[in-house]
Order: C-alpha cells, then structure tokens, then sequence
C-alpha cells in the first residue's frame, strides 16, 4: 500500500508544523483595551496558532482594543535561536515570546520573563485572567516549581495509542488497557498478520533515530510506575536525577527491549517521519507517540483515515500521560508589558483559543473543545484527553533539562543497540546526568 506519507527524514517538528476571516470585534469586552492605542511585538512560531497570532487574533484584538499586534511567524530551531539571543542580549524588540516546554527554565530562571502574577499584584486595576478556561495540565508548564505563574499557554499535546479499529476487529484483538494487555496485543497481532499474509506489515515500532522520540519512548513506560519523590519522575525538585531509583528506569529500558523484536528492521534509525510513513501507509497495527502527530492521518486521502482508534497510555501501576506544547511569556525588557499583560487575559477569556482551533491548531487547550462531539469527530485522537488519570511533567524548570534529556536518550538508544545492558545504561545515565546537573 502507499499513502501521503512517503518522507523519511522529516522530524515531529516538520510534521505538526506542515499541518496546517475576520470575527466580530463586538463579542470581545472592552475591559481589555488600555487607556491609550499601543503596539505589541510578539515572536512565534510557524505553527497554526501563531498562525492565528498574526491572522485572525491581531485582526480582532486591534479592532476591540485599539492595539495593534504585529507578530513574527517563523520555523521552529529559527524561533529557539531567536529566543535566545534576544532575550538573553536584554532586548526589547519583542514584547511576548513564545517557548517550547523544554525552554520555560530558560525563560523563567534567566530573568526573560515578567511574572503576571506580580504584575497583577502590583497594579490590582489590570483583568483577572481566567485560568480555568485551559486545561489544567497545561498550567504547571508556564510557572515555576512553586506555581508562580510567568505566562500563559499557547498549546498543548499528549500522547496517544493509535490502534487499526479494523484489523483489531478482524484479529478479535482489544485494544490494551493496561502494559501487561499491550505485549500480548503485540504477540496476537505479529502472530495474526503473518497468518494474514500481512509479511510486511508490523505490529508497531518504536521511534529512536533522535533525541525527543526517543527520550519519549522511553518515559511512556517509566511514569507508569508512578512518581518517586514530590511528584517527580526524571529530577526531583533539587535537580538529583531520580529517574533509577527502585530501578525504575531499567525496567522502562527492559519494556523497549520487549517491544523491539515487534518493530521493523532498522527501527533505531526511525524518526517522527519514518514512523508516520508506516503507520500512515497502512503497515503497522499501532503506534504509541504525541497525538498531535496524528492530524495527517485523518486527512482526507490518508491511507488510514477513519480505521483508526485512540487510547490513552496503557497503565502500569498507574496510568499516566506526559504533556508538553508551547506557552507565552512577557518580556521583562518590554515597554509595553501592561498592555501585553491584557492581551493574555483576553486569550484567556477563551476568544483567542478559539480562533487558533478554526485556524488548524491540534494542540487543543480548551476543556469546552475536549466535550464537545463535532470537534471531536473530526479530531478522533482528541478523545484521549478524556481518558487521561494522570499527567507527568518533564523537568523542564532545570535549564540544563536538554541536556539531560540527551542523555538518557544516548544510554536508552546504546542499550536498545545491544551495547549496554539496561542497567549498565542506566547506571551511565545517571552518573552523567549528576555531572550535568553539578550533584
């Protein structure tokens, strides 16, 4: 079979990015305009909500307020480095700035970001924001590791099991609840393609040609066992790596081990865009990575558009899901930050959010999107919210969090190459890692 998905070499970040009128100014409140016209600069990314940042939400937010929003759309490793040089050389030509998850200690322990809270403290005439009008599990992404809020969010992502709905009917198979469920999925299901006939066609693969998918990988199967100290999973909240202890990290190193004699040959060197091309072409049973991967494959002309089911991450001794997406932060340099501050309380509102779903966006953040059936019946994959019992977050208040997270991708992908045993790479990984993190 053959199918839209035909790349090899393109990564998450293609994918998600590739994806992809004017509203009545009279449903937004006046409560948000400030007492003079201003102008906000905003830096963001190509994808459909900054998109929606310099389209439809500058057109509306001006025609209410009065304050024009000009903002700068540009590809993902161009908006990091963008990031970082203008906010650490103290510059003020942006007034909000857009960072990936992995970015917020950056923004927040460097002095980048104005928190709104103090802000709100220091001048009680500015708009309340409405929290509650995102996805909880997307607040702890814009605050530090108090709960100061700095910023508020602009996206947000989960991961998903994508399962063939047809051929797990056709083989009597379920989909897999609990860990335990999924390996005998795999067993039933590699047994049941090639009686098939189905040679060709795996039942899943996992993802490790880089770092993020294969970091990823991993922690699907280590915060099934649960947190290990203050709700952290990888660092606790002094930065002392955690992630091995009770041998936790093995074990999720050992569930790889498990899976890869499922997988295709050569699956070490598969990224986000290899595994799209199998799964997309209709050759592998399912696949477990961030949902907001999977936007293409209910595409019209997708080879697997309307087979597919979506679960949320099988339980271990718990169930959990990690999150991740993009957040906004104020620059503390900007002339403007009161005016900026406003702009984030009428996104909050809801108004912006919704004008970034119409635009494409599948980084859904709104609670209202997740319950409501059209939204998604036309984003299937969506529903998993709806499942989650538990979220986990990556140590992403530790500016030195890449690197870790490098790291324990290098000892998970040297041992999944049979250089390692699982626990000589978790061993390496945790040496390194204090080194990293100067404990």
């Amino acid at each position: 079979m053959s199918g839209p998905f035909t790349s090899s070499k393109f990564t998450r970040r293609w994918f998600i990015g590739a994806a992809g009128g004017a509203i009545a100014a009279s449903a937004v409140a006046p409560k948000f305009a400030s007492a003079q016209a201003k102008e906000l600069r905003i830096l963001t990314m190509n994808l459909p909500f900054g998109e929606a940042l310099r389209d439809e939400i500058a057109k509306e937010y001006e025609a209410a307020t009065g304050t024009k929003v000009i903002t700068d759309v540009t590809p993902y490793d161009t908006l990091q480095e963008k990031v970082f040089l203008e906010m650490g050389a103290g510059s003020s030509s942006y007034d909000i700035f857009t960072t990936d998850c992995i970015w917020v200690g950056a923004a927040i322990n460097n002095g980048w970001a104005i928190s709104v809270e103090d802000q709100k403290a220091q001048n009680p005439n500015l708009p309340d924001i409405k929290w509650d009008s995102v996805i909880p599990a997307a607040l702890p992404y814009i605050a530090d590791l108090n709960g100061k809020k700095y910023g508020i969010p602009a996206t947000l992502t989960t991961p998903s099991l994508i399962y063939r709905k047809d051929l797990f009917e056709k083989y009597g198979l379920k989909p897999p609840a609990t860990w335990t469920e999924y390996f005998e999925v795999l067993e039933k299901g590699k047994q049941a393609l090639e009686a098939d006939g189905q040679k060709d066609t795996y039942a899943t693969t996992l993802i490790q040609a880089s770092q993020d998918p294969g970091y990823s990988d991993w922690t699907f199967h280590l915060f099934g066992h649960g947190p290990i100290k203050d709700g952290q999973y990888i660092l606790d909240k002094e930065g002392n790596p955690i992630f091995n202890e009770h041998g936790r990290g093995a074990a999720a190193l050992e569930a790889l081990h498990k899976i890869a004699p499922y997988c295709p040959p050569g699956f070490l060197g598969f990224d986000y865009g290899e595994a799209a091309n199998l799964y997309g072409s209709g050759k592998a049973l399912m696949l477990l990575t961030w949902n907001d991967f999977y936007a293409d494959m209910e595409k019209e002309g997708a080879v697997v558009k309307g087979l597919n089911g979506y679960v949320a991450i099988p339980r271990h001794e718990q169930q959990v899901n990690p999150v991740g997406g993009f957040q906004l932060f104020i620059n503390s340099k900007s002339k403007n930050a009161e005016e900026a501050y406003r702009f984030f309380a009428w996104m909050m509102e809801g108004r912006g959010f919704e004008l970034i779903r119409i635009k494409g966006e599948k980084g859904i953040l709104t609670p209202t999107d997740l319950k409501n059936p059209e939204i998604i019946k036309e984003n299937p994959y969506l529903d998993t919210w709806n499942h989650i019992e538990n979220s986990a977050y990556i140590p992403v208040w530790f500016e030195q969090f890449t690197e870790v997270q490098r790291i324990i991708w290098e000892e998970v992908a040297a041992s999944l190459a049979k250089k390692k045993t699982s626990e000589e790479a978790m061993t390496e990984a945790e040496k390194r890692v204090r080194e990293v993190m100067g404990r």
